[in-house]
């Protein structure tokens, strides 16, 4: 066999091997993106439900009593305080006419809009009514930071933290806060909280959550 003809083939041969390759690392890139595909659209399906949803396992003192915790902070009037005297200042300020109906404010004012400008589709509904479990006027409510709770709002899923997040329930809702808590807030202010070391901050985790904090006692502390 000729030189010519060896080199044809191998080089006939390299073409089938480099194809194949490509071939290969294109179904894994789509297969990788249709799995991503595949996540955020079971990610959606999960229903928001509304806190009073919430609150029948969540308001007893043995509970916590964290449904009367959220009430009285200051996440439970978040739509309300876009109609207060500075909230429509700042609104104004920002070329907004009405904050209370504006997805600029909404994202971070009411869970309905979860973070976005546009109002959730995933809203769970009472079949009674036909009326939304969630609503924009109930502000910032515990799906907020522990994500939409249609699948994982049974008790007996609740007590199984792995299955209730396996079924949407947030495992580092501590994570959420800054989607809000920046420097894209009007009220946004550098010297807010003090550090430890002296230094200020505009949000401390630690500090904040001291305000809100709506731990579920151990079994020791509610006897």
């Amino acid at each position: 066999m000729s030189n010519s003809s060896t080199n044809h083939r191998f080089t006939h041969q390299s073409r089938n091997i480099i194809a194949i390759t490509i071939a290969a690392i294109v179904f894994a890139c789509g297969t990788l993106l249709t799995t991503a595909t595949a996540d955020e659209k079971a990610e959606a399906l999960h229903d928001f439900v509304g806190a009073k949803k919430c609150k029948m396992c969540h308001k007893s003192k043995q509970a916590g009593s964290q449904y009367s915790i959220w009430l009285d902070s200051k996440h439970s009037k978040a739509f309300e305080t876009l109609a207060s005297e500075d909230g429509l200042k700042a609104a104004k300020e920002a070329g907004v006419e009405d904050p209370q109906k504006s997805g600029k404010c909404l994202k971070c004012h009411s869970t309905a809009y979860n973070f976005t400008e546009t109002m959730a589709t995933n809203i769970a509904v009472k079949k009674s009514t036909g009326k939304a479990r969630l609503t924009v006027e109930e502000s910032v409510g515990c799906e907020s930071c522990h994500f939409a709770g249609g699948d994982y709002k049974k008790k007996k899923i609740m007590k199984d933290h792995d299955l209730a997040v396996s079924k949407g329930l947030n495992p580092e809702p501590k994570k959420m806060c800054l989607n809000c808590h920046n420097d894209e807030s009007p009220f946004w202010d550098t010297t807010r909280y003090k550090l430890a070391d002296g230094k200020t901050a505009g949000f401390d985790f630690d500090q904040a959550w001291d305000k809100i904090k709506h731990l579920r006692p151990k079994a020791t502390d509610t006897k």
